[in-house]
């Protein structure tokens, strides 16, 4: 019999046993009627689940592909369409404002309170050098990540590990800079 004679109108779903219009089931050039044998709705559950069992295998294949030259050709491809598109200007856009922003702040931040800035590059070299070990642990609640809250700025190693919140109300408590 050919397709285009062979055209039903219902079509029952050989997973949820629910007899649904056609038009609820996907398209499948290969089967007799056109049509999948599951539904829209028992498919999408069904590729989940078989997701889900073969997780590890899916990223395998996956990160496999993108180190392929063909990966990662389709991947620079997919990055161009989205950065030519108009979301992906959009976006780009406000990127742009935002980083140049706060390097803006940063800037003037620095030149506002220059004993920081030194206090804080001081500090930070020493910890990416490997000469002071934070702990990353608050010492008021415990909580993590935490950030280095200096007294007086003129000791760039002595500090307290506070995270954002305790640090924050030690700011607003004490109204320092």
């Amino acid at each position: 019999m050919d397709k285009q004679f062979f055209k039903p109108k219902d079509k029952e779903c050989i997973r949820c046993g629910k007899t649904l219009s056609v038009k609820r089931f996907s398209l499948h050039s290969r089967s007799k009627d056109g049509r999948q044998s599951m539904c829209k709705a028992c498919h999408k559950e069904y590729a989940r689940e078989w997701y889900l069992k073969n997780r590890e295998k899916v990223l395998e294949r996956t990160h496999k592909y993108k180190r392929t030259e063909k990966g990662r050709l389709v991947a620079i491809k997919s990055v161009r369409k989205y950065q030519s598109s108009e979301r992906g200007q959009a976006y780009v856009k406000a990127y742009k404002k935002t980083t140049e922003a706060r390097r803006k702040n940063a800037q003037q931040q620095q030149e506002k309170f220059p004993e920081k800035y030194e206090c804080r590059k001081a500090l930070t070299n020493s910890i990416v050098r490997g000469e002071i070990k934070k702990r990353n642990i608050c010492e008021i609640c415990y909580a993590q990540p935490t950030h280095c809250h200096h007294d007086d700025y003129t000791k760039p190693f002595d500090f307290v590990e506070l995270c954002s919140k305790c640090h924050g109300f030690i700011h607003r408590k004490y109204q320092l800079t």
